[in-house]
């Protein structure tokens, strides 16, 4: 920080016009390095100059939340709005975030119905935060409504979003809905290929619910699309085979894979 210091008072002494982007560096610099007290007072330096826009309030609000200071930081927001200033996507990921991590369901959907109400869509980011919510004691509802989400947003789903579906749905144990969803984005000429891992997270889930035709479809898709198996999906195959009672099956496959140079 000190560092950073230095450059914006050169700036600052030498004539340079500074533009936002400077000031809210700096702004973003002392919060970064945890000098709340020095993030405060150049803030208010900043609304004094009036250089200070959503950028820099969005980095304030993140402050103020990391600090669990959740009465002022909603409370940054309402100066913000009072100042002209829109809440953008930022803000209420930020805002959802917090109340993700207070592990508080009704202020997480509070705040996504707030972001709607406001005309503000949400994003990637909006859907992940609240994937990342869902455990073994949520509601499958509230997948459902994280789906609907997810349909709403304007950007193409990548597999970074949908491996999230795919662990939330493991998590609830929402196998069936995970089945319907990759059927639909697939008919929906979404991504062509998902990872190694993705599969692997997968089969095993279907392994433990005891889907194994669903297991067997994901192997050979992932022959089909030319995805190479790494030695814990083979595991993970294998597993889901014999508990399954397709001891043979599983045996049959380890000895193919032995034969498999490349795979040993």
């Amino acid at each position: 920080l000190r560092s950073a210091a230095a450059v914006f008072e050169r700036l600052c002494s030498n004539g340079t016009t500074l533009t936002p982007l400077i000031y809210n560096c700096f702004l973003d610099a002392c919060v970064q390095c945890g000098d709340f007290e020095r993030a405060s007072a150049h803030f208010e330096e900043m609304k004094r100059l009036s250089v200070v826009d959503t950028v820099g309030y969005n980095t304030l609000l993140k402050a103020y939340l990391s600090r669990g200071q959740t009465e002022e930081a909603r409370n940054l927001v309402k100066e913000m709005t009072a100042c002209g200033l829109s809440a953008n996507k930022v803000t209420y990921n930020e805002l959802l975030h917090d109340k993700v991590m207070t592990k508080d369901r009704r202020g997480m959907w509070s705040v996504v119905e707030e972001m709607q109400a406001a005309g503000v869509k949400p994003n990637s980011v909006t859907c992940s935060i609240i994937l990342k919510s869902l455990a073994g004691y949520s509601q499958p509802a509230d997948l459902s409504r994280v789906i609907e989400l997810i349909d709403s947003i304007a950007e193409s789903i990548d597999e970074v979003l949908f491996s999230s579906v795919i662990e939330a749905c493991i998590r609830i144990k929402q196998m069936d809905l995970l089945s319907e969803l990759m059927k639909r984005y697939r008919q929906q000429g979404g991504f062509v290929k998902l990872s190694a891992p993705t599969y692997g997270s997968m089969i095993k889930a279907y392994g433990q619910a005891g889907d194994v035709h669903r297991v067997q479809e994901l192997w050979a898709e992932m022959q089909e699309l030319g995805v190479k198996p790494t030695s814990i999906i083979l595991g993970c195959l294998t597993e889901a085979l014999v508990v399954n009672n397709k001891a043979q099956e599983a045996w049959d496959l380890v000895r193919q894979q032995m034969k498999d140079e490349e795979r040993r």
